[in-house]
This record gives C-alpha cells, sequence and structure tokens, in this order.
C-alpha cells in the first residue's frame, strides 16, 4: 500500500449533501422509507470535500474512523436476487466469517439483506412519478442520499430484541455488540457530534395501512462550521470488495460509535445504476462485558 501522503494531494470530489433541515424549516423526524413521499422530503443542502481514498484503504479502521474496506470474494451479487434473505446460504457464511475475521467478535448474528438495484434519478419524482401517491411504494431499492445513520443507541437495542427475541437478546445485550453494515459517503465518526445526532422514526409501509415497525434512527444536522465533517469514499469499488459500516458499538469509550453515511452523486457517473448487496448484522464479543 503507498505510504501517507499530504492530504492536499488526494483525489477530491465536491458534492451537495442532504442534512437534516430544522422540522421550522420544513423538515420533519419521521421518514417514510421506500415511497415517493421520501422523494420529495426537503433537506438542507450543504456543500463537502469527499476524499478518494483508493490506494490508501489500509489507513481506516472500524474502531476509528467507522468504517474498513475489506477484500471479500464470494457469491455476491450473482446468488441474491433481491427477492429473498440468504440465511443459512453461503453468502450469509461468509459475511459471518468476513465480519469474525474483521472484528475478532465470538459470534455473529445476520439482520437482514438488502439489494440496491435502482437509480436514484430514475425514481425522482418528475415526469411520470410526479402523481405518484406520497405513500406508494417504488419499485425497488434506491440509494439513500441524506445523511444518517442507520440505528440510533436506543434504536439498536430495540432492533437486538426485536430480530433476537427477549430471551436471547437480554442475554446478549450484557455483552460488547455492535451492528454492522456492509454494503458512498463515509463520514468519520471523530468529526460528528453527539450534538448533531437528532432522533428520526424510520417506517417502511410494506403492508400499508397497516402500521409498520418502528425504526430508530438517527437524522444528521449540518456541520457548525466548513469543512468539520471529514468525508471518504472508496472509487470504483470492485465486487470483491466489501465496506463495512459500524451502526452501533456497546462500548462506550475508545471507540467510533456509530458512522454518518450518504450516496452522493460525482461528475463520472455513468453507465447504469450501480448493483451492490447491502448485509446488516449483531456482532458479539461474549467475553467481553457490556460497558
Amino acid at each position: 500500500m503507498p505510504s501517507r501522503i499530504d492530504e492536499n494531494q488526494k483525489p477530491t470530489v465536491e458534492a451537495d449533501l442532504n442534512y437534516r433541515l430544522d422540522p421550522t424549516l420544513g423538515g420533519t423526524e419521521v421518514i417514510w422509507g421506500g415511497v415517493y413521499g421520501q422523494l420529495r422530503r426537503k433537506y438542507h443542502k450543504i456543500p463537502v470535500t469527499i476524499t478518494d481514498e483508493r490506494g490508501y484503504e489500509d489507513q481506516f479502521k472500524l474502531d476509528e474512523h467507522g468504517f474498513q474496506l475489506e477484500y471479500a470474494p464470494g457469491p455476491g451479487l450473482e446468488l441474491h436476487n433481491g427477492a429473498a434473505p440468504l440465511r443459512g446460504t453461503k453468502y450469509d457464511n461468509d459475511c459471518e466469517a468476513l465480519l469474525k475475521k474483521v472484528t475478532e467478535c465470538s459470534r455473529v448474528y445476520v439482520i437482514s439483506t438488502l439489494t440496491r438495484r435502482r437509480g436514484y434519478d430514475e425514481t425522482r419524482i418528475n415526469g411520470e412519478d410526479q402523481d405518484k401517491p406520497d405513500m406508494e411504494m417504488t419499485p425497488g431499492n434506491a440509494s439513500a442520499r441524506f445523511v444518517h445513520i442507520d440505528q440510533s443507541y436506543s434504536g439498536a437495542r430495540k432492533r437486538l430484541y426485536l430480530d433476537m427475541g427477549a430471551e436471547e437478546a437480554k442475554k446478549m445485550e450484557k455483552t460488547r455488540w455492535q451492528v454492522n453494515n456492509e454494503p458512498l459517503g463515509l463520514c468519520d465518526a471523530r468529526s460528528v457530534t453527539e450534538e448533531q445526532l437528532h432522533d428520526t422514526i424510520h417506517l417502511v409501509p410494506v403492508k400499508w395501512p397497516a402500521t409498520p415497525p418502528e425504526n430508530k434512527m438517527w437524522q444528521v444536522a449540518p456541520p457548525d462550521y466548513p469543512g468539520q465533517h471529514k468525508w471518504h469514499y472508496f472509487s470504483k469499488m470492485q465486487p470483491e470488495e466489501c465496506l463495512i459500516m459500524k451502526m452501533f458499538d456497546s462500548k462506550k469509550t475508545g471507540v467510533a460509535r456509530r458512522l454518518a453515511h450518504s450516496a452522493f452523486p460525482t461528475p463520472h457517473d455513468f453507465g447504469p445504476p450501480r448493483r451492490s448487496v447491502e448485509t446488516r448484522c449483531f456482532c458479539f464479543w461474549e467475553d467481553e462485558s457490556a460497558d
């Protein structure tokens, strides 16, 4: 790997990212995901500089920055058609093995797997889509172009109980545990303050009008000053590469506990929409107690 260089020598991209808009200015603290109404949400657009870290992958670590890029050859997209979860398949097992190797955890529990294969611009509310009802589901999963963290601290605990059941979750939450994503713009966890994280309810009306389960997440407020939030990305990611992102860590000191992130457009985008598989997992260190 290349040695460290002056940060000013690395390629960068300028992009407008969608940050939380204060409710007094028209923003909301409830997000309906997967519907046309989400694409009509108002945000606080902030211009940021995003640094391309291609060639400097080894400088970023999960416990320090909140993300880490790994080489992970496997069945990946070819096995996952987006129609059903891959529980118990080779893909599932490969995810578990990778996370155990990278984090040195003792147990991995796969929560869910999601395929993104629809371009964001295809689902914009223009042309034939402008008259679609807010609560109508969009056809396919597009990239999430707003700055967010998938689970808040309390939301991670709720997800633990929802996915593992009360008895098992009560036992496992006494150990150190994390929520990790394998799916973008990545914001160094050290550059985002706790005060910039705002509780938000995320709902997906898959069986509307039945009430969907609540996911407690965070929207991120704009930086206090230009350049406060340190944004990075890895250009030209390949199918055999895996981006591991930390959404939550029960350890309260000495580690990155959450990662703000957002998809973003670049001037170099071309071709069909990107396809990616996003897998959420719990990681447990059964020999470490929870902080």
